[in-house]
This record gives structure tokens, sequence and C-alpha cells, in this order.
């Protein structure tokens, strides 16, 4: 994480501001797809799933990620 501290990222809504990689990662300004997940067979969501159901098997499998790192705080 170290490497992201260094670099800083164009902001194109505000010059004045000075974002890092970290900063951007940590705000979740990205977007991405979830393509693999770890499991017995060591395989991709294209290996077992297809077209739509590989998505709604990714968004399955970003949702539980979610609710996993949710309930690791405690209120």
């Amino acid at each position: 994480m170290r490497y992201f501290l260094l670099f800083f990222v164009p902001e194109f809504r505000n010059d004045a501001a000075n974002t890092s990689w970290e900063d951007l990662m940590e705000m979740r300004y990205f977007a991405s797809t979830i393509i693999k997940a770890s499991n017995v067979h060591d395989r991709k969501i294209e290996g077992y799933r297809t077209g739509v159901d590989a998505l709604l098997e990714a968004e399955k499998i970003k949702q539980e990620i979610f609710n996993f790192e949710h309930d690791l705080w405690s209120y």
C-alpha cells in the first residue's frame, strides 16, 4: 500500500485536491466485476456460469464480501 501513497490521481472535479491512489481505493471510487473467488475447484466464475448468470453470481459474491466486512465491525 505504500506505493499507492507516492502517486496522485488527477482529480477532474477539483484541481486543488491532492488525492492519492490509496485515498481513491479507500473511498471506493472505482467499478469492477468479480471474475473469480476462492473455491475448492480453483476456477473462474465463467467456468461454471455464463452470460447473465455469471454477472448475477459475481453480484452474489460481492454481496457476501460486503456482508462479511460489515459483520467485522461492532457498534
